[in-house]
């Protein structure tokens, strides 16, 4: 899969949702394309002071702010991206999950790496 950059860090979507599957339900695991190419979506969406708090063992974020964006964040991927044949809601779910699962890197404790050249 091509590199993207992202303020400077390269961006590998595929071993980023490597790292999210890790913690993900089984169905979720099954449709890896659909979240590599959710993931990818978000390249260049993502502000730097997130980002940071994303890839920052020791920062954290609470609860609240973790919501705001994953709200967010799951709007601008169920607009970018459509499922055929799947309804809206159900859509919004599977990408609600995904950036659910993105964002428990900020919460502190764990740190996303964004390549394997990180």
């Amino acid at each position: 899969m091509e590199l993207l950059t992202v303020t400077g860090q390269a961006f590998d979507a595929e071993h980023i949702t490597d790292q999210i599957l890790e913690h993900a339900p089984t169905w979720l695991r099954l449709m890896k394309p659909l979240v590599v190419r959710a993931i990818a979506t978000l390249a260049d969406k993502l502000p730097p002071d997130l980002l940071a708090l994303l890839t920052d063992v020791s920062e954290g974020m609470d609860d609240e702010s973790i919501a705001l964006w994953q709200g967010k964040l799951t709007k601008i991927v169920n607009d970018k991206i459509d499922i055929p044949k799947v309804p809206e809601w159900i859509e919004q779910y599977i990408f609600g999950t995904v950036i659910g699962l993105l964002l428990n890197f900020a919460r502190g404790g764990q740190a996303l790496t964004l390549s394997s050249q990180s």
